[in-house]
């Protein structure tokens, strides 16, 4: 299962999603910050893949790995 943290307005977010649907990688995005601020996160985007968190820079290379 893959989930992008993310608000509307984040381009960094965006590319991401952009990245994923190109790559046919089927994701559910959360954008409630209550639930990003309970999970520590102080920036978007996050993606958890199978339960692993990763930042941007390794989301955005492990999308490129896909």
């Amino acid at each position: 299962m893959v989930m992008i943290y993310t608000t509307e307005t984040c381009p960094k977010c965006k590319m991401l999603k952009k990245k994923m649907e190109l790559k046919n990688i089927d994701f559910t995005e959360c954008n409630d910050i209550e639930v990003m601020d309970k999970l520590g996160f102080a920036s978007v985007p996050w993606l958890r893949v199978d339960g692993e968190f990763m930042n941007f820079a390794q989301a955005n290379n492990w999308i490129d790995n896909q």
